[in-house]
């Protein structure tokens, strides 16, 4: 059973742009509930899950950033995944498994290379050799910005950059993509 935390963070947006918003009315955000939004209100739950947004603070005003964390309470054995890593607003990550002499410098290199103008930043945030790894081999994690700043790109374009990323640092390397 797989939960979109995200559809509950997009209802409690639009509840906050409604709730803050002076020319709102009630129509307006039942349209918007209707649309597909869930109920803004409570935990959403499934047969395995319990999830919901927890605000960090008890208002938002217009044109501020309202901070929400996400509740989840799973059953063992249950997991819950992010459609694609990019709605979260955050980096595009990437795990490589690699022959060991490769240095985590050689992936940076690659992947900013792909496109200078759109990939702001790559940055290692995962090492490891030991344990569950051959020992001729290495993980290493990245994280890759991807930031236009001439328009918002649709889910193919980053995928697109993603799948060059993977091209570029697979041919520059050896390495293979973790699944």
């Amino acid at each position: 059973m797989v939960l979109c935390p995200l559809r509950l963070l997009a209802a409690l947006l639009v509840w906050l742009t409604f709730a803050a918003s002076a020319t709102a009315t009630p129509s307006a955000l039942d349209q918007a509930l209707k649309a597909g939004a869930a109920s803004p209100s409570g935990p959403q739950r499934t047969e395995r899950i319990e999830a919901e947004l927890v605000p960090m603070s008890a208002w938002a005003a217009p044109g501020s950033t309202a901070v929400v964390a996400v509740r989840q309470q799973i059953q063992p054995g249950w997991h819950t995944y992010w459609r694609n890593p990019g709605d979260s607003g955050g980096p595009t990550t990437l795990d490589w498994t690699l022959p060991a002499g490769v240095k985590a410098g050689d992936i940076v290199r690659a992947a900013q290379n792909v496109d200078k103008k759109l990939i702001t930043d790559v940055t290692v945030f995962d090492v490891y050799e030991g344990k569950g790894i051959d020992s001729d081999k290495k993980s290493i994690a990245i994280a890759v910005t991807i930031q236009p700043r001439e328009k918002t790109m649709t889910d193919q374009e980053i995928d697109a950059v993603a799948a060059k990323v993977v091209a570029e640092v697979t041919k520059k390397t050896g390495g293979t993509l973790r699944a």
